[in-house]
């Protein structure tokens, strides 16, 4: 169990690269979006740590409804039967977007064969592969030989009418949700946005802010060691000015000169060192049946 435990970065030494991916999806998490990317990220993970992040993502997208997205690298069987959904790119444009049961079984059906021991998505991968693919016997001629064909021979498919149908259903479920909600909406919840008051907002970013600092003091000492010395410098050029209106000049540099200051100091750059790992307990595992409503959506890069 961890907690209170820093996350890390090149400077401080942390939790392990799979606890790392872990925090990301917890933020994520946070964040409630609708939909979520994730690029190439099982890289430099075991197939152990692999297969328990995606089924992090998994878990996430059945507990919270949302759609995930993720970009994949050498993906065996047991990842790819986690999503629902397939993307597979040739050239920039799609050759197949569709259940993940469905995808070998369309390329099968243009000509292509699958190897022994291959796993799905290498089989998908290497249909774009001159040297790598196979075809079956007297399907030479008519298979797709570029980009555009594999795309044209997907949009006239018959997956490609399900998708399109699917899109429509949607389309219908979301403006019937639209005109619920509107309906429901009353004068008072238009008024108030927000379950807590101003000032427990202000309480709780303030205490934030403070856990950021605590998070990274270097960065903050190092920040306000910069303001002081800048202070100094610019006290010393301007000490003394003249009461007069021959000093309003230089008052009105300082005056700029410090809302400049201000304005281009950074945030703070080194924000991964400062968060804090979540508590991890050890429950039941949750269920990984695929929710048809949001989907995850792998997509094989070729």
């Amino acid at each position: 169990m961890l907690t209170h435990t820093k996350v890390g970065n090149e400077l401080i030494r942390g939790v392990s690269g799979g606890e790392r991916k872990r925090v990301s999806i917890a933020e994520a998490m946070i964040t409630r979006a609708s939909s979520q990317f994730y690029d190439n990220s099982t890289k430099g993970l075991d197939a152990s740590s692999a297969r328990e992040y995606v089924e992090a993502l998994r878990v996430l997208t059945n507990m919270t409804s949302i759609c995930t997205m993720a970009a994949l690298y050498q993906v065996g069987e047991s990842l790819y039967e986690l999503f629902d959904k397939v993307l597979v790119i040739e050239g920039g444009q799609c050759a197949y977007f569709g259940p993940t049961e469905h995808a070998a079984k369309y390329f099968k059906d243009m000509g292509f064969k699958q190897g022994d021991r291959w796993t799905t998505a290498d089989f998908l991968t290497s249909v774009f592969d001159e040297h790598e693919r196979q075809i079956e016997d007297g399907a030479e001629k008519k298979i797709p030989r570029n980009a555009d064909d594999f795309a044209k021979h997907f949009r006239d498919s018959k997956q490609a009418q399900e998708n399109a149908e699917e899109v429509e259903q949607f389309h219908g479920e979301l403006k019937k949700i639209v005109s619920q909600r509107h309906h429901n909406q009353t004068k008072n919840s238009k008024k108030k946005n927000y379950t807590i008051s101003y000032w427990q907002q202000v309480v709780a970013l303030t205490r934030r802010q403070f856990l950021v600092i605590l998070g990274d003091p270097q960065s903050f000492l190092g920040k306000w060691g910069a303001i002081l010395f800048q202070s100094l410098i610019v006290g010393s050029l301007f000490f003394a000015l003249p009461k007069t209106t021959a000093g309003v000049f230089q008052r009105g540099g300082v005056i700029f000169y410090m809302l400049l200051f201000v304005s281009q100091i950074k945030p703070n750059s080194r924000r991964q060192s400062s968060r804090f790992a979540l508590e991890r307990g050890h429950s039941p595992q949750p269920s990984l049946r695929c929710n048809p409503n949001y989907a995850v959506i792998a997509w094989m890069p070729v």
